[in-house]
């Protein structure tokens, strides 16, 4: 300002305009040229720039926040805010979130003392895109350290551990979310939007060749997200990790895809030396493997398919007392079918170690359309008709794109398939099967009176079904502090291959 012949009357001036700003440089730089412009245009002539050392206008501190143009550089700054949130839907359904806990009267904790991320996960939820997949609380966690970055959102950190508490990033940014009537609609057209094509490694599964095929369009989707595989490869998380799905899903695949993506590149979250990825078929191979001493630090991951529950458990205690595993020089991954009760029951028990394998949805179905260059079939309607035909699962939705891609009226064709599926007839017979009918009757009821029902007529409970849901891939949301549960495209699918035994939903 001085090189443009100005001065501030304190220097308490630029830190109001800074912490107005939240600190954002391209809000800063769009403040100041706005004030400039104004100083400029209200001297009556006069250029007030100085020549040699002569006096600075002093601008005064009064009028920063309120003289003729701030008006349009609140508007430029609103526009540019809007902009950022528009990068992703899910950034505007933080940040409102955020603003309607304001609104309601929780502002201590919007704007000093912040949420918990799986309290602000709760509450997003309740606006959540309807075609969008719900995130675990890792993937959310890692959300809001984007929103952060970004300057959206501010943190506080939690005594005596290494999580955070998070808050609307200054009262600037609350500010320009708008009336509590401007929130509210926001969040309805939210909930309506359509879910990004722009990576999300939450969302994203990574592709792989198998070496048989060089035409892209036929490469393989990993089952893991990237999110997963970094929390799998990364030291700060637990040495020993669990990957729990159906075969439907991909579980076989993981030990194959993870090799792959690590020879031909670099998985997600690994050290920059690279790790290799060793698959192994016996627990003798397992122990031989682990005691094997191969350089320092990370270096290799080690896969294993127990044949049964003892088996599983039993490696699992061995290998966390291992001197390799706990120093970290290897990560055993251990691979759970979720069709059987006792070997789900071991990855529940352990969920803070635990990957779940999810069937796709409409994001990962608009990623595939994108990578093939089939934009054309990216519209709602295909995309649920796609979802429900296939369930979400990877191979069926890969090869119904591909009939779609020839066909005269894809519609219809989305329509008319049938997809194979391979879910053992048992994992459906049951609690677990009568429950997943009875979700169809959950949307828009009370959690609680919904409980009772499953409770009266199946005689089980939510809070036993729900785990078996989440690792089953059944339902796309399982969130019983809110009152939420959802099914997803695979449970849909699979719910009209079981004959209810209960009476039907009472009339309204």
């Amino acid at each position: 300002m001085r090189a443009a012949g100005f001065r501030f009357e304190t220097h308490e001036a630029v830190e109001e305009i800074l912490a107005w700003a939240n600190y954002y440089p391209s809000l800063v730089q769009e403040y100041m040229k706005g004030l400039l412009s104004t100083l400029h245009g209200s001297g009556a002539g006069k250029t007030y720039k100085l020549d040699g050392d002569g006096p600075l206008w002093p601008i005064s501190s009064e009028t920063l926040f309120s003289h003729r143009g701030f008006g349009h550089i609140e508007s430029r700054i609103r526009y540019k805010f809007h902009l950022t949130l528009g990068l992703d839907p899910r950034y505007e359904l933080v940040a409102y979130t955020l603003g309607r806990l304001n609104v309601e009267g929780q502002e201590d904790k919007a704007r000093v003392t912040g949420f918990e991320p799986g309290e602000l996960l709760d509450e997003a939820r309740i606006f959540w895109p309807r075609s969008s997949e719900a995130p675990s609380l890792a993937a959310f966690e890692a959300l809001l350290e984007e929103l952060f970055d970004l300057g959206v959102l501010g943190r506080v950190p939690i005594p005596q551990t290494k999580r955070y508490r998070y808050l609307l990033g200054s009262r600037q940014v609350a500010t320009m979310l708008g009336s509590e009537a401007d929130i509210y609609h926001a969040l309805s057209q939210i909930e309506e939007k359509d879910p990004a094509v722009a990576y999300d490694r939450a969302i994203h599964r990574r592709r792989y060749t198998t070496g048989v095929v060089s035409d892209q369009s036929d490469w393989h989707y990993c089952p893991l997200t990237d999110l997963q595989i970094e929390r799998i490869v990364q030291p700060k998380d637990a040495p020993v990790q669990i990957v729990c799905g159906l075969e439907t899903l991909g579980l076989s695949k993981v030990g194959p895809s993870l090799k792959r993506i690590a020879q031909s590149g670099h998985l997600p979250g690994a050290p920059d030396h690279g790790i290799s990825v060793e698959i192994v078929r016996s627990t003798r191979e397992l122990r031989a493997q682990v005691d094997r001493k191969v350089g320092t630090g990370l270096t290799s991951i080690v896969v294993f398919t127990p044949d049964t529950p003892k088996e599983a458990h039993d490696s699992i205690v061995w290998l966390e007392r291992h001197p390799r595993v706990l120093g970290k020089q290897v990560r055993p991954l251990i691979l759970l079918d979720a069709a059987e009760t006792e070997m789900r029951d071991v990855a529940t028990r352990r969920r803070e170690q635990s990957q779940f394998l999810a069937a796709w949805g409409a994001e990962m179905v608009r990623v595939h359309l994108h990578h093939i260059e089939k934009v054309e079939l990216d519209t709602r309607p295909l995309r649920e008709a796609i979802l429900s035909s296939t369930g979400g699962i990877p191979s069926e939705t890969i090869k119904l794109i591909a009939a779609m891609r020839v066909a005269a009226d894809p519609i219809e064709e989305a329509r008319g398939w049938k997809a194979t599926l391979r879910v053992p007839a048992g994992l459906l017979n049951g609690a677990l099967g009568q429950a997943l009918v009875m979700l169809d009757m959950a949307d828009n009821e009370d959690y609680q009176a919904f409980n009772e029902l499953v409770r009266e007529h199946i005689g089980a409970d939510l809070t036993d079904l729900g785990p078996d849901f989440v690792a089953t891939g059944l339902v796309s949301i399982w969130q019983p502090k809110s009152g939420r549960i959802r099914r997803s495209a695979l449970g849909d699918l699979l719910s009209l291959q079981i004959e209810p035994t209960f009476p039907k939903w009472p009339a309204a």
